[in-house]
């Protein structure tokens, strides 16, 4: 059995305010260590140029398609000015 994780703003401070909320990555987990396994890390989704900062890639669930193993992520990309733009990512596994 492998198991994977999905992380938002890997790459944020450690606050209490958990900004930004990008970019959007998954990786596999190690079954003995429970450890992330760093060279498996893949960005899903970032901020791009025509983004704002305050762009929030959270407020997602993932699912195994059972019979191609991918993992698919349905979500929304939220913009501070309430803009929702929906999305769906395919991981192959």
């Amino acid at each position: 059995m492998r198991i994977f994780t999905v992380l938002d703003g890997l790459d944020a401070p450690s606050t209490a305010m958990p900004t930004p909320r990008w970019p959007l990555v998954a990786g596999e987990i190690d079954p003995r260590s429970m450890m992330l396994i760093e060279e498996s890390v893949i960005t899903l989704d970032t901020r791009g140029d025509a983004d704002s900062e305050g762009l929030q890639l959270s407020n997602f669930y993932a699912f195994e398609d059972r019979q191609s193993g991918d993992i698919h992520l349905p979500m929304q990309r939220w913009k501070p000015t309430d803009v929702y733009e929906w999305v769906l990512y395919r991981v192959g596994v």
